[in-house]
């Protein structure tokens, strides 16, 4: 599987759907989803502010936006973030 192919299934597999949005986005320039992932994964690692938080901040803005499928993704986010910062 391409790496653009893997970056929409994953989302898929993280929110139970993908936006129609990405599948457009992955036929006409596959680069622009892999861009996407980089900046996704360097935005929500660990930096000046720890990734728990910004985690976090992203499920208040989310709930707020009142978009339920986007507000349980980041609650599964969050959920596996929690184990990991336990130590």
């Amino acid at each position: 599987m391409a790496e653009h192919e893997k970056v929409v299934q994953d989302i898929e597999n993280k929110m139970g759907f993908a936006p129609n949005i990405l599948h457009t986005l992955k036929e006409i320039d596959p680069n622009f989803v892999n861009k996407y992932r980089r900046c996704h994964d360097k935005l929500l690692s660990d930096g000046a502010i720890p990734a728990k938080y910004k985690i976090l901040m992203a499920l208040a803005v989310v709930a707020s936006k009142q978009c339920e499928a986007c507000t349980v993704s980041q609650m599964k986010s969050a959920l596996k973030m929690a184990p990991q910062q336990r130590k």
